[in-house]
């Protein structure tokens, strides 16, 4: 479709403008008329310095709808007054009044006019500011800075009576403050004029500390200011201020409706969510704070406008950008809030192809660049946007291709690379090399560039290219291929070898790279990455490695040494385990000896011709190596044989028959003993010896594997001289603690040393005598011990009774009741009999128990005895008791319903216990007092029983003395009415009264208490002194909650109804009254009245007490105008089915009767109607209208009978 698109365009820019500009015009002519000039302001100060302050008035007011005479003041007029006692502050300023000029030049206006996101009447704010400078001498209570001015909009919605309601700011500077020279927090910019309903408010108020204190933020009730009669107070008055009144339902928590406007206290955030569109009054309070103390305060008043926000089309789309492949383009439709939409392929092309589909692909005729526009409007097409973007589209024929290679690797890998790209069609200007290897990656933009790196080991690098052409199409090209740093490192133990030994010549062989070796003699090349060398002389070899990219060549000198010939021979003794080593090697110079005796730490030798001594005879193998580079050994083994003499000096026969001589005798020897006439066997290895006087004996040695090799030797037998020891008796009895002295006696040779020992073998001293206290039965072992070691022992045992025996007697010393049986149980911690005694030691009886009834104070012992015959006792004494119980009581006469104690007395010390029983024996209770209160006369029966169980008894009666007195009244009453409450006699008492709190003496009072209480009084029996205490509560009703009434509106023209409410509750009772009166009110909460002229309207209001409360509001009723002022008829309307101005109707308030005729240019009737509420849409036989200039005449009725006429033309829009 190839349309002028631009002419269309604007075509319709042009028809959206007239129609917003009529429309504009059309709200305008309807704004309330009553609006003043109040929007806001902010009054701060800063500290110059030496008594020296800014002061800082900033002022808004409402520059469309305010009222001409509401400018702004000039001069301003500022009051200073005592921050803690509210009074003026004469010696500030002109009798602490401080007057600012106004800085014409420095206004500025904030304007909102409706367009197509906004929806309302325009708003324009007009903000001044008001700099001076004042001396303000220190004053300890503080300064408090005001301002004053009234009025505020009538249309603010949440506070009652805007038009008659000022505005009051106020700045706070303490003493505190003025000491460190103290600035106010400073206000920037005030929030926007206008939020949208039902939107998110998101915005932080621009206060802040020039000197870096802590600021505060809180939301508050604004103050009133100046009123109607006194709209400028010049000097303000002086604190403190009246609040202004809220609309309901607004209030300080919910100041705007919907969800409430809250402000962060650290941050000064304000966040809400309004859900009624008007105008709202918002005040914030900003403190300034240091170490937690308030320096100054500051308030800022500012005004909400709640708007009806339409959500604004946002034309945006993404596409490739660039298409190298064809000349297709695909197109996303990425746009906001946008119902139409209009592409141009080719915008400032008159011919270019368009399209209406969302997401459209479109093709190109050719390759080139394009600005592509995409316009955008909503449902209603009053919102429009564009954005243009421009794209490419090519056939492109590049091509991407290089080649790389390698000049060095041995320190690093360095890389040339070579480009071969291609484009047939354009020139290439950019080249983007990317290379990859494992430790880093590498990027160049030359043709044919060079890149050098290092990598650990065989690494795969991946090489990229892209190349552009003078278009921006791209190609590229990727390669990967391995390479590695190339080196040899050769075996350090190549270096040298033995004859006849093979090495690895290489320790980082790579069987990946190619490995070229000479001469090839002695190597063995199955893995020429890993050979393996066995020359037979030294030899130097050669080897070039490559990777197919780069090669290195290097070599190795293997030097070869020759072997030296080992021999050994070796010489032993017969008497002796040393051996001679006898080295008979040749071609060695250092050698090692092993000699393989494994008893022995160190049976090695470095020594060329070594001796060495084994631990024992035996077979062994020597070892033989030589140390001179080569490793060489040799081995042979070698017997180790000899006599070794193992005949003890001297042997001891303690005290018997016969001995043997040489129990540790070697089976592999022959022994020869002499002399023989004192041996059972004289050729025996261990010959038993009978002698009875110390005796030499002889010994020849020798063994048949070692012949020619004997040993003689000798050794002494000793006989000691004879002794004996004993104890004494085999057992000794101790029955007490005491200690047991114990006696070893020695007859025969007495030489010999004593030790006493218990049967564990514990040495417990030495010496003949031995002192034990043991606690129970024990051995002692006594042994005797001569010069040579003989030794012979006696034991005795010491008898002990168990050492928990002890005889105890139950019940011990013990008080028992007066004549009472007692039986006393002896118990034994053994096996004991008893015998029990009287205190005058005579016998009373045997056994383990005995049963006595002293009668007086008496005493008993008892023995028992255990079979060792060892005895233990015990004695207890036996006391009787007597005791008696009594009652006393406060007095057996009382009043009845009070209590009386009966007191409970004892003669006994032992422990006594009480329970109170009544007359009929049921317990009423234990311990020392009984709290009674019967109603007749009753009597009480004590029991006391002392720690004994021993008991006794007494009883008391006693006699209630009863009166009987009522007291009645009002329980509740209204606040301010009376209530009367009486005390009543009921059996002819002769009583007297005390009325707490009254003080009065009478049987009945009357009161009047402001607040619910309760009253006592002390009611007393003259004849018994009796008395009690009646108390009666009166609740006293308060009328609540406090009536709110409202008039919506409180102005209304002539013959136009108003809503009356209060605040509702379906238990109270309504009732209006008119002043003047002239209407019938239905008694309801909300009645509807239309007043003919201003009225007060009060209602008594009853709740479910009977409790009344009243109220009352003005009505104020507008005069009639029967004219031009209060009769409108639009001069412009547009029936587009917008949904905005689409109908065209006689606007009015006081209209009795009308007719309106509507005529064409040609003077025919095409619209006529006499119901005020029937329009006319632009339609003439059910057929929409063309643009045009009608006429009209209007003729009106009012309800004062009057008339008007009007005629003129009317201009129909689409």
């Amino acid at each position: 479709m190839n349309i002028p698109i631009l002419n269309i365009l604007n075509t319709g820019k042009m028809a959206l403008r007239m129609i917003f500009i009529m429309c504009s015009l059309l709200m305008l002519s309807q704004q309330d008329a009553k609006a003043t000039h109040i929007v806001g302001g902010n009054l701060t100060y800063r500290c110059l310095g030496n008594n020296q302050y800014e002061i800082r008035l900033s002022l808004r007011r409402d520059c469309l709808l305010g009222a001409d005479d509401a400018q702004f003041d000039d001069p301003a007029s500022i009051g200073f007054f005592d921050a803690t006692t509210n009074l003026p502050l004469a010696f500030v300023g002109f009798g602490g009044e401080f007057l600012m000029d106004l800085n014409e030049d420095d206004t500025l206006n904030q304007i909102l006019v409706s367009d197509c996101s906004i929806a309302g009447n325009p708003v324009c704010v007009h903000q001044t500011t008001y700099v001076d400078t004042i001396f303000l001498p220190f004053w300890a209570n503080g300064y408090k800075m005001v301002y004053q001015r009234c009025c505020r909009n009538g249309s603010v919605q949440n506070i009652l009576n805007p038009l008659l309601t000022g505005m009051t700011l106020v700045s706070e500077m303490s003493g505190a403050a003025q000491n460190v020279c103290k600035n106010s927090p400073q206000i920037g910019s005030y929030p926007p004029i206008y939020i949208c309903v039902n939107k998110d408010i998101d915005y932080f108020l621009p206060a802040t500390d020039l000197q870096g204190d802590s600021l505060a933020f809180s939301l508050t009730t604004p103050f009133s200011g100046g009123d109607i009669i006194n709209n400028m107070p010049q000097p303000p008055n002086p604190p403190p201020y009246d609040l202004v009144n809220w609309r309901p339902p607004y209030s300080l928590a919910n100041v705007m409706g919907g969800v409430p406007l809250s402000i962060d206290p650290a941050t000064g955030h304000i966040t809400g969510r309004p859900n009624t569109i008007g105008q709202f009054v918002i005040t914030i309070v900003i403190s300034s704070y240091r170490d937690g103390r308030e320096l100054t305060q500051t308030r800022v008043d500012f005004q909400y406008n709640v708007r009806a926000c339409r959500d604004v089309p946002v034309a945006d789309f993404t596409s490739p950008g660039l298409n190298c492949d064809n000349l297709t383009m695909n197109f996303t439709n990425i746009s906001v809030d946008a119902d139409e939409y209009l592409w141009i392929f080719d915008y400032g092309n008159p011919l270019s192809d368009i399209s209406v589909e969302v997401n459209p692909i479109y093709t190109y005729d050719e390759d080139g660049f394009y600005e592509v526009a995409l316009i955008v409007n909503d449902s209603d097409k009053i919102c429009y946007d564009t954005i243009i973007q421009t794209i490419g589209v090519f056939t492109s024929n590049l091509n991407a291709e290089f080649s790389y290679s390698s000049n060095s690797c041995t320190d690093g890998i360095i890389l040339d690379v070579v480009d071969l790209s291609s484009d047939p069609e354009y020139s290439i200007v950019g080249w983007e090399w990317l290379l990859t290897y494992p430790e880093g990656v590498i990027a160049s933009t030359e043709q044919n560039p060079t890149f050098t790196f290092d990598i650990d080991g065989p690494s795969t690098v991946f090489l990229v290219l892209i190349v552009t052409d003078t278009n921006g199409c791209t190609a590229s090209e990727a390669k990967s291929f391995q390479v590695q740093e190339l080196d040899l490192i050769f075996n350090p133990e190549a270096d040298s070898i033995c004859n006849g030994e093979e090495v690895h010549l290489l320790l980082n062989g790579d069987s990946t790279l190619t490995y070229t070796w000479a001469p090839p003699n002695g190597l063995n090349l199955n893995n020429p990455w890993d050979p393996i060398a066995f020359p037979g002389i030294s030899v130097e070899y050669y080897v070039t490695v490559t990777d197919g990219v780069c090669t290195i060549t290097d070599s190795i000198f293997v030097e070869v040494q020759q072997l030296p010939n080992l021999a050994f021979d070796y010489q032993t003794d017969c008497k002796s385990l040393e051996v001679q080593f006898i080295n008979g090697s040749t071609n060695g110079e250092n050698y090692h000896w092993d000699f393989g005796d494994t008893s022995i730490t160190d049976d090695t030798s470095n020594l060329e011709n070594p001796t060495f001594t084994y631990g024992q005879p035996g077979v062994y193998i020597v070892t033989l190596s030589s140390r001179d580079g080569c490793d060489v050994s040799i081995t042979d083994i070698i017997t180790v044989n000899a006599l070794l003499d193992q005949i003890p000096e001297q042997i001891v026969n303690c005290f018997e028959n016969s001995i043997h001589l040489n129990p540790g005798f070697n089976p592999n020897y022959t022994y020869l003993w002499s002399p023989g006439e004192f041996l059972d066997d004289s050729m025996s290895s261990n010959p038993i010896a009978t002698v009875t006087d110390d005796t030499w004996f002889y010994v020849t040695i020798t063994q048949a594997s070692l012949p020619g090799c004997q040993i003689v030797d000798s050794i002494l037998l000793l006989i000691p001289d004879d002794f004996d020891i004993t104890t004494g008796d085999e057992t000794v009895t101790s029955c007490d603690f005491d200690e047991v002295s114990l006696t070893a006696t020695i007859t025969g040779n007495t030489n010999v040393v004593i030790t006493w020992k218990d049967v564990d073998g514990n040495i417990l001293g030495t010496g003949p005598i031995l002192l034990v206290n043991p606690t129970n039965t024990t051995t002692y072992i006594a042994m005797a011990m001569d010069t040579l070691g003989c030794i012979k022992a006696d034991s005795v045992t010491v008898l002990k009774p168990d050492p928990t025996f002890e005889v105890t007697i139950t019940p011990d010393d013990t008080v028992y009741c007066y004549i009472q049986t007692i039986t006393l149980v002896a118990t034994s911690t053994v096996d004991v009999t008893f015998e029990w005694y009287n205190a005058n030691i005579d016998l009373i009886g045997t056994g383990n128990t005995i049963d006595v009834t002293p009668g007086v104070y008496s005493c008993f012992h008892v023995i028992g005895t255990d079979p060792l015959g060892c005895q233990a006792a015990d004695t207890v004494c036996l006391s009787p008791t007597y005791f008696e119980v009594n009652i006393a009581s406060a007095g057996e006469d009382f009043c009845l319903g009070e209590n009386t104690t009966l007191t409970a007395s004892t003669t006994s010390t032992n422990g006594v216990t009480f329970e109170w029983f009544n007359a009929a024996g049921v317990s009423q209770g234990t311990g020392e007092t009984l709290v009674v209160s019967p109603p007749v006369s009753s009597c009480y029966y004590l029991v006391g029983t002392d720690t004994l169980g021993c008991q006794d008894a007494d009883t008391i009666c006693i006699n209630p003395i009863s009166f009987n007195a009522d007291i009645s009244g009002d329980s509740g009453v209204c606040l301010g009415d009376q209530a009367t409450i009486t005390v009543t006699s009921n059996n002819g008492q002769t009583l007297t009264y005390l009325w707490d709190p009254t003080g009065s003496t009478d049987p009945s009072i009357t009161v009047q208490p402001e607040v619910t209480t309760t009253y006592s009084v002390t009611v007393t029996n003259t004849e018994f002194g009796c008395d009690t205490i009646l108390s009666f509560t009166v609740e006293v009703f308060d009328f609540n909650p406090a009536i709110v009434i409202d008039a919506d509106p409180d102005t209304v023209d002539l013959t136009k109804p108003t809503q009356l409410t209060v605040n509702q509750n379906p238990d109270f009772d309504y009732v209006w009254e008119a002043i003047p009166p002239g209407e019938d009110i239905p008694p309801i909460y909300n009645p509807l009245v239309t007043p003919t002229e201003s009225t007060t309207y009060c209602v008594t209001v009853t709740d479910d007490h009977g409790c009344t409360g009243t109220a009352c509001i003005a009505v104020a009723v507008n005069d009639l105008f029967c004219d031009d002022r209060d009769i409108f008829i639009p001069n412009a309307f547009t029936p587009n089915s917008s949904g905005v101005n689409d109908m065209l109707f006689v606007r009015s308030n006081f209209i009795a009767t009308m007719e309106l005729v509507i005529y064409n240019r040609w003077g025919e009737k095409v619209f006529s109607t006499t119901d005020q509420t029937i329009g006319w849409d632009g339609t003439y036989k059910s057929q929409l209208l063309a643009p045009d200039v009608f006429g009209y005449y209007l003729s009106v009725t009012c309800p004062n009978e009057e008339t008007y006429t009007k005629k003129g033309n009317i201009t129909l829009l689409h």
